[in-house]
């Protein structure tokens, strides 16, 4: 016995009718950190017990006089004075009068399951506390009854009082009926995979209010692996949908505001995970996916399609930035999937924490692709108007010398002059009115037609399809129908009251190529012969017009025939604005000066 004694960590103690203490196992002694019992022997049992541990070690005291076992927890210092906390079972031990007359006391050491509980209870209580602190509220079902315990804040967060009992039931009826088949999608997927559950629906108050809660769950398992309880958490998240709706609108109204004439995208760039994260605008110009902006992509995947000549510049405006330069600016371009570009006007600055590291680097990029266009077509335009003013006024130079040396008086050289000039500036009036990028043929000879006065007149029959002329031919066939209709007046088929003129015009294909072909054909005319030499006029109708085709000039008797053959990318063709000043366009001007054929 004493062996058996001795191996226990209980501390067993046999404790008189008056309380003092008799007796002490050599395992109590070992737990009590009890050197010398002696030193212990006949004090008063419950004075080794605190606060309410004394109390209740005096009342099991009495339960065992009166014959009864009694059990206590409570707290006692060992010998040494290190606290413990004791599970006591205190009983009476009968004489063989069958009355008590010794009380058996058996302490067992609890204080570390006592510990752990406490802090089981402080984890508890500070969980709590947190979750209230975040309105986040608690629960639990019980799958195999289906009872619902929540906390006060779940309660209230499902529209309910903390005071009012709250079943599965109920809380199925609150869910809004637009959102319930989706919330039990979602908890049939969680029981199916074991995979948590995390979801936002709307519930229907008491007054008829429509709230939203984010609602999280998840499975715990028996000791045997089964699914027992379904537990989570709820939020009360109806402002915070409010705002993101407020948000949306305002991006919304922003994005129409912005949207009419450009694009404008956002970034933030995350400096320390080196995440990038931007919204759809800004996804589509920089050409990735609108998903993966959203959640942060890192700096590679927005500049792998910049145009490789705007690098060098991007990266020195970055490391100026990044060096201490207040803001970011630069200008380049994307090149887009489909081979264009879009031109970006990038803005944005560096932000940095309390000791000066940067952290983040937000900013906005507007595409100004079309104001890129308009700056180029503005200087394409200055470089045109330079060298069509140049040309416009070495023709007028080549008209007027060639009107005076021909000119048999000052007066005629002074009509011709002002006659030739006003078919020019005619001929300038009709490609004005397309900024210079062309004229439609039937405009150009209804045009001259006009001029003449000979509208209205019935002789002069034009026909012809809708063709439109480069500005360089709309101008020499100005200047080539004026001559023409001049001379018809003066010596030709309009000279007297029976002649006539057809103008035509058609596109054909010649040996598979686009062909203009235009007829000048006078009738019942006076009769016609070759002139003995070339004026002015004859070198200006055959020098213009054989610049862009074959010219064909025939003196028939019944009337002048003129014929024109050209290639329809000549007829169409417009002067680039870095043309070399050396093509056809100052080969005619040449001719006409020095008053040559092509021929």
């Amino acid at each position: 016995m004493a062996e058996i004694l001795s191996a226990s960590d209980d501390c067993i103690k046999v404790i008189g009718l008056d309380g003092s203490l008799s007796f002490m196992s050599v395992g109590g002694m070992r737990v009590m950190e009890v050197d010398d019992f002696d030193t212990i022997r006949g004090c008063p049992w419950p004075d080794f017990w605190k606060d309410e541990g004394n109390d209740a070690a005096k009342e099991a005291l009495d339960f065992a006089r009166a014959g009864k076992s009694h059990t206590f927890i409570g707290t006692a210092d060992t010998a040494k004075g290190n606290p413990r906390w004791w599970e006591v079972k205190v009983s009476p031990i009968f004489g063989p009068d069958g009355r008590p007359d010794r009380i058996l006391s058996i302490s067992r050491d609890i204080t570390g399951t006592r510990k752990a509980e406490e802090a089981a209870l402080r984890s508890e209580r500070r969980m709590k506390d947190t979750l209230k602190a975040g309105s986040l509220g608690y629960w639990e079902l019980d799958l195999k009854t289906m009872v619902l315990e929540a906390s006060d804040v779940c309660k209230k967060n499902f529209g309910r009082d903390e005071n009012e009992a709250f079943t599965y039931d109920e809380l199925i009826s609150v869910i809004h009926p637009d959102d319930l088949s989706r919330m039990q999608a979602a908890v049939r997927e969680t029981l199916a995979t074991g995979i948590g559950y995390d979801i936002q629906y709307r519930i229907v108050r008491s007054d008829g209010r429509v709230s939203w809660v984010l609602v999280r769950g998840q499975l715990v398992n028996d000791n045997r692996g089964q699914a027992a309880f379904m537990s989570g958490v709820s939020l009360d998240i109806t402002d915070l949908k409010a705002m993101q709706e407020k948000l949306t609108r305002s991006e919304e109204r922003l994005q129409s505001a912005l949207g009419a004439s450009t694009m404008v995208g956002i970034w933030d760039w995350d400096l320390k995970t080196d995440l990038i994260y931007a919204d759809p605008n800004f996804a589509e110009i920089y050409t990735v996916a609108p998903d993966r902006a959203a959640a942060g992509a890192p700096l590679e995947e927005y500049i792998r399609n910049f145009h490789p000549d705007d690098m060098p510049a991007f990266e020195a405006e970055l490391s100026r930035v990044f060096a201490g330069q207040p803001t970011f600016s630069a200008e380049y371009r994307i090149v887009q999937p489909d081979g264009g570009v879009r031109w970006v006007h990038a803005r944005g600055r560096l932000i940095r924490d309390a000791t000066g590291e940067p952290v983040r680097f937000s900013g906005a990029a507007v595409e100004i692709t079309e104001q890129k266009k308009a700056e180029e077509t503005q200087q394409m335009l200055m470089h045109e108007l330079a060298h069509r003013v140049k040309n416009t006024l070495a023709v007028v130079q080549a008209i007027a010398a060639q009107s005076l040396r021909n000119a048999s008086s000052v007066k005629e050289a002074g009509e011709k002059l002002q006659s030739r000039l006003t078919a020019l500036s005619k001929a300038h009036d009709v490609l004005t009115q397309d900024d210079w990028r062309g004229a439609a043929m039937r405009d150009v000879v209804d045009n001259t037609v006009r001029n003449m006065g000979m509208q209205d007149s019935g002789r002069v029959q034009v026909r012809g399809s809708k063709v439109v002329l480069g500005p360089q031919v709309a101008m020499s066939f100005g200047l080539v129908l004026h001559e023409l209709m001049t001379n018809a007046v003066k010596y030709g088929a309009l000279s007297n009251d029976e002649g006539r003129v057809e103008i035509d015009w058609s596109v054909v294909y010649v040996d598979d190529e686009k062909t203009f072909q235009f007829s000048w054909v006078e009738m019942n005319g006076p009769t016609v012969v070759a002139p003995e030499r070339k004026g002015f006029g004859s070198r200006l109708i055959a020098s213009s017009l054989s610049a862009f085709g074959t010219v064909d000039v025939a003196y028939r008797p019944t009337g002048l025939n003129l014929r024109l053959s050209a290639p329809m990318a000549q007829v169409e063709a417009t002067m680039s604005p870095v043309a070399s000043e050396t093509g056809a366009r100052q080969d005619t001007v040449v001719q006409i000066r020095n008053g040559r054929s092509p021929s």
